[in-house]
C-alpha cells in the first residue's frame, strides 16, 4: 500500500528573491507566528493594479515558464508551451501576445498576494497540539493512507506559498480561456444541490474575463470541474442544512460552490473558499504521491467512524473564530483583497437570495 507523506517545506530563501522576498520576510516579521489570535482585521491596503495598456506587449518568456507549464495541455489549453513561446518570438499571433500580456500582470502580483496572505498566521500545527485538542483524536478510526493524506491537506492549508501559487495558477487558466478561443462572456454550468442530492436542476453564471475577480471565479470552476471529472455543484442560498447534513454533503465528495453559507450562515465566509481550499490540497496530495484526490479524501474521512469524525472538516478545512489561514472567512477577507474585488458578487445574477440581502461580504 502506497502512503503519502506530507512534501518538504518550500525553502523561501530560495523561492522568493529580491523584492518578492523581502515582502513576504518583512510580512513574517510583522506578526506572523505559530500561536492561534482572534479574528483580525486584514490590512486594507490593495496590492496596486497593473498600468492599462492599449496595445498588449510581448512578455519575457523565462519569466512566465512556471505559469506557461501548468496551464498547458493538461488543463485545456490547446497549444503546448513550446508553440506559445514559438508564437510569441514570431510575434505574429495578437491572441497568444495578448495572453502572454495577461500571464505577466498575473506574475506581477505574485509578491503582493505572497504578502497578503502571510498576514495571516497558519494553524498550529498537528503535531505540537496538545493531546486534548479535536485534531489529535481526528485521526482515530482513520486508515494509515487516509490519515497520511489529511496530514498533508492540514499542512498545504497552512502554506501561503501553496495559497498564492495556486490563486496565480487559477488566474492563469482563466488568461488561457480566452486564448482557447472561449466566448464572452464565459458560461459555468451549476448543478443544484438540494435536500436530496444534486438533482435540482442547473443554473448558468456568465462571467467576463476581463474582470479581475470573475476571471478569477471563471478559471476556478472550469479548473474544478477538470479536475474532479464532474460538475461543480451549488447549494443555494435558501437551502439550509444543519451541521450532520453539511457533514454528510462534504463526504460526497463533490466541489461546491457554497451560497447558502455566506446568506444563512456568515457573509465574510465565502461561498467558493472551499473550492480554492479543494485545489490546493489536490494539489499538495499528488505532489506527495498520495492514491487518492481531495474529494476522495472527503468521502473517506467522512465515512470512517469516531467521535471525532467532525474535527477533519472543521479542523482542517473551516476553522472558525480565529484568523489563521485555513479558516475561509479570513482566507476570503484576502482574497477580496488581491482580487480587487469579490468574486463572489456575480452569483447574486443566478442565486435570488442573494439580490435580496445585502450581498455577499457587506
Amino acid at each position: 500500500m502506497q502512503v503519502c507523506g506530507a512534501p518538504e517545506a518550500p525553502d523561501l530563501r530560495l523561492r522568493f528573491r529580491g523584492s518578492a522576498g523581502r515582502q513576504f520576510r518583512a510580512a513574517m516579521l510583522g506578526g506572523v507566528g505559530g500561536e492561534r489570535e482572534r479574528e483580525a482585521e486584514v490590512p486594507a491596503a490593495a496590492p496596486e493594479r497593473p498600468a492599462e495598456r492599449s496595445e498588449p506587449e510581448t512578455a519575457p518568456a523565462a519569466d512566465l515558464a512556471p505559469l506557461l507549464r501548468p496551464a498547458a495541455g493538461a488543463e485545456g489549453l490547446p497549444l503546448s508551451t513550446e508553440q506559445v513561446l514559438a508564437l510569441q518570438r514570431d510575434g505574429g499571433n495578437r491572441a497568444v501576445t495578448a495572453y502572454l500580456s495577461a500571464l505577466a500582470d498575473v506574475e506581477a502580483s505574485r509578491a503582493p498576494t505572497l504578502a497578503a496572505f502571510a498576514t495571516l498566521p497558519p494553524s498550529t500545527p498537528i503535531e505540537r497540539l496538545s493531546s486534548a485538542h479535536s485534531l489529535r483524536h481526528a485521526f482515530d478510526g482513520l486508515d494509515e493512507e487516509t490519515a497520511a493524506a489529511l496530514r498533508v491537506a492540514h499542512a498545504a492549508l497552512n502554506d501561503p506559498v501553496r495559497l498564492t501559487d495556486e490563486v496565480l495558477r487559477i488566474r492563469a487558466h482563466a488568461a488561457g480561456l480566452a486564448l482557447r478561443g472561449v466566448a464572452e462572456p464565459f458560461r459555468a454550468a451549476l448543478e443544484v444541490h438540494g435536500k436530496e442530492g444534486p438533482s435540482t436542476g442547473v443554473v448558468t453564471v456568465e462571467l467576463d474575463l476581463a474582470d479581475v475577480p470573475q476571471a478569477y471565479l471563471a478559471g476556478l470552476l472550469d479548473l474544478a470541474a477538470r479536475r474532479s471529472g464532474g460538475p461543480v455543484v451549488v447549494l443555494p442560498g435558501d437551502l439550509s442544512l444543519d451541521s450532520f447534513e453539511f457533514l454528510d454533503f462534504v463526504g460526497e465528495g463533490l466541489p461546491f460552490v457554497d451560497v447558502s453559507a455566506i446568506v444563512t450562515t456568515e457573509s465574510s465566509h465565502g461561498a467558493t473558499t472551499h473550492l480554492l481550499q479543494d485545489l490546493v490540497v489536490d494539489g499538495a496530495l499528488r505532489e506527495a504521491g498520495c492514491a487518492m484526490n481531495v474529494w476522495q479524501l472527503r468521502q473517506r474521512m467522512v465515512a470512517a467512524p469516531g467521535a471525532y469524525d467532525w474535527a477533519r472538516w472543521d479542523e482542517v478545512f473551516d476553522v472558525n473564530g480565529v484568523a489563521v489561514l485555513n479558516n475561509p472567512n479570513a482566507l476570503q477577507k484576502v482574497l477580496r483583497i488581491v482580487l480587487h474585488g469579490d468574486p463572489d458578487g456575480v452569483l447574486a445574477t443566478v442565486d435570488p437570495t442573494l439580490r435580496e440581502t445585502a450581498g455577499p461580504g457587506q
